[in-house]
């Protein structure tokens, strides 16, 4: 267990970003390059930098919210990707848990499994 105040926590013009597992946050994984945020956005629009060679679901725990012209609101998942900058927008706030991973990772994953599966 780790108490809230452990994680790292930034703002930028209006995001609040607490990394949960990343840099400078306490949380340790066995799976390499994995990132986890949990991000607070105040009313406005937002250019997100990504680097292309991962992929990330983001989840909406609070408010709604448009990013890469994909509206979701509380309970909605979004799966990003082939995105070097990511907007987001959202007219009255919003908080999302975001999830990134490798997006060729040099591991088995699950879906590398069931693809295979598939071809048999």
């Amino acid at each position: 267990d780790y108490p809230a105040a452990s994680f790292p926590v930034r703002l930028a013009g209006g995001m609040s970003t607490m990394v949960v597992k990343g840099e400078g946050a306490p949380m340790t994984m066995e799976t390499p390059g994995i990132g986890i945020v949990d991000q607070t956005l105040a009313p406005g629009s937002y250019e997100v930098p990504r680097d292309l060679t991962t992929v990330s679901v983001a989840c909406v725990i609070e408010g709604a919210l448009t990013a890469a012209g994909r509206e979701a609101k509380q309970g909605d998942a979004l799966f990003i990707r082939d995105e070097r900058k990511l907007t987001v927008a959202t007219e009255h706030g919003a908080r999302w848990f975001v999830i990134t991973a490798p997006a060729s990772p040099g591991y088995r994953t699950y879906a590398s499994i069931r693809a295979r599966q598939g071809e048999a």
